[in-house]
């Protein structure tokens, strides 16, 4: 999905947030600790976590610039639009596999 698609349909403007956005990275260091203690015969789950954490940190990207998004897809394209120069087309294909499998976790 292209990120202008996004701002018309799946994310709104908000006010620059700090305070979610520390929330969001304390979450991810608790998320952190849980995966390294987890049995590594559950690697779809431990999949699962790890793109749980990626997607807190677009997310907490986001309200830092004043963005809440209700679309795990528009997350990537946020970084494709606005982190293109320190982010890789095989990075972003990868978040995009990551999605998909928890998405299939979850369904």
């Amino acid at each position: 999905m292209d990120w202008n698609d996004c701002l018309d349909e799946k994310v709104t403007k908000t006010s620059p947030n700090k305070k979610v956005s520390r929330s969001l990275l304390t979450m991810c260091r608790a998320r952190l600790e849980v995966v390294g203690g987890m049995p590594r015969k559950y690697p779809a789950l431990i999949a699962e976590v790890y793109y749980e954490i990626i997607k807190e940190l677009i997310t907490a990207l986001l309200s830092i610039q004043g963005f809440k998004s209700y679309s795990h897809k528009c997350l990537i394209s946020f970084l494709k639009e606005y982190h293109y120069e320190v982010i890789k087309d095989s990075e972003l294909a990868l978040l995009e596999k990551l999605r998909v499998i928890r998405n299939d976790i979850g369904y």
